[in-house]
C-alpha cells in the first residue's frame, strides 16, 4: 500500500567505543538496515538483528606466507541460534614492497567460504572486500579472514598508516 506523504523511517543509533556510530532501522516491510559509521554492512529481515560483531586490525600485520590457506588476519567467535541468517562481510586494505597478488579468504570453522583479493603494484595500497552469507548450524562458531601474498611481504600497517586497514562485521538476524 502506497502512502503519502511517506512514512518516515524508524531509527536508532548510537557510538561504539571505538567511536564508531552504529545505526540499526526498519526500512520496509520487516527489513532492517545495518549502518556501521558510513559502511552499510547488510540487512536483516523478519525478526530483526539478533547480534553484530566487529573485528578491526589495531596492529601492524605482516606475512611471507604463499600457501593456501594463508595466515589469520582478524578471528571472532560467534554463537548462533537455529536457523538464523549469518553474514560476514570484510575489506582489507594492504601493500606490498613488490609487484605481487594479496589473496584473502573468509573461513567458517576452518572451512573456506570465500575468496577475495589484488595484484598490486609495488609500494600501492589495494582494497579487497568480500561478502558471505548463510544459514548456520546453532551453536560456537570460529570466522576468520585470512591473508597469503604470491610473493614478498604482504603488509596492512594498520597502527603505523591511515591508508591500510583489516575489519571483518559479523551479524546474525533472526530466523
Amino acid at each position: 500500500m502506497w502512502e503519502w506523504p511517506p512514512a518516515p523511517p524508524i531509527a536508532s543509533a548510537l557510538r561504539l567505543p571505538d567511536g564508531t556510530i552504529l545505526t540499526l532501522g526498519a526500512i520496509a516491510d520487516g527489513q532492517f538496515l545495518q549502518r556501521v559509521g558510513n559502511n552499510i554492512v547488510g540487512a536483516v529481515s523478519q525478526g530483526g538483528l539478533l547480534q553484530l560483531l566487529r573485528q578491526e586490525l589495531a596492529i601492524d600485520f605482516s606475512t611471507t606466507d604463499t600457501t593456501d590457506p594463508g595466515t589469520e588476519v582478524l578471528s571472532q567467535a560467534i554463537t548462533t541460534v537455529a536457523g538464523s541468517r549469518f553474514r560476514v562481510d570484510a575489506t582489507v586494505t594492504g601493500s606490498v614492497a613488490a609487484i605481487a597478488n594479496q589473496f584473502y579468504q573468509l573461513a567458517i570453522d576452518g572451512a573456506i567460504v570465500a575468496k577475495f583479493g589484488t595484484s598490486t603494484s609495488a609500494g600501492f595500497a589495494v582494497a579487497s572486500s568480500s561478502s558471505y552469507s548463510a544459514v548456520l548450524a546453532a551453536g560456537a562458531h570460529t570466522v576468520q579472514l585470512l591473508g597469503r601474498i604470491s610473493v614478498g611481504t604482504l603488509s596492512i600497517n594498520a597502527a603505523s598508516s591511515s591508508s591500510a586497514h583489516a575489519t571483518m562485521v559479523c551479524s546474525e538476524g533472526a530466523p
